[in-house]
């Protein structure tokens, strides 16, 4: 019961004293936010296949889970106003995007301390996006599907 107390005054004290969000605020449809939800945890899958296979320098996987990464983050035209934030925002997803081909060419070389490197540099890419840019759900919070019954 105490640690149960001392867990909630820590979180909801933690949360009080937080800072606010100055990330820049992506300006989304609630369907545009599923579906780039969904690309992220895609993402995530993929550089954990990627992590698990580096341990074992499985160049095999590394390579395969690295194409896949390529291919889903190929620049793609924005849709909507072309502010300065917009192409910040895009230019982040085609870094992301060469970090990956990046990876993909040191996996197919075998040559792993550029595997390491080219990995880290491409997770920074993603820690630094993530730092930068949240979503901004036109009509309010995200609502998740439920499942019929």
């Amino acid at each position: 019961m105490i640690m149960s107390f001392l867990v909630v005054f820590f979180c909801f004290h933690s949360i009080a004293e937080m800072p606010p969000d100055s990330r820049h605020p992506v300006k989304l449809s609630q369907e545009q936010a599923a579906h780039q939800l969904a690309k992220m945890r895609t993402y995530l899958e993929i550089m954990a296949d990627i992590s698990d296979a580096l341990k074992d320098k499985n160049f095999s996987t590394i390579e395969s889970r690295s194409e896949k990464l390529v291919t889903l983050t190929q620049p793609r035209s924005s849709c909507g106003k072309e502010t300065e934030q917009v192409k910040a925002f895009m230019q982040m997803g085609a870094s992301l995007n060469q970090n990956a081909r990046e990876l993909l060419n040191s996996a197919r070389t075998k040559h792993f301390e550029n595997v390491l490197v080219s990995y880290s540099t491409t997770l920074r890419t993603c820690v630094a996006c993530h730092s930068s840019y949240r979503q901004d759900i036109g009509g309010g919070k995200l609502s998740w599907p439920t499942k019929k019954k």
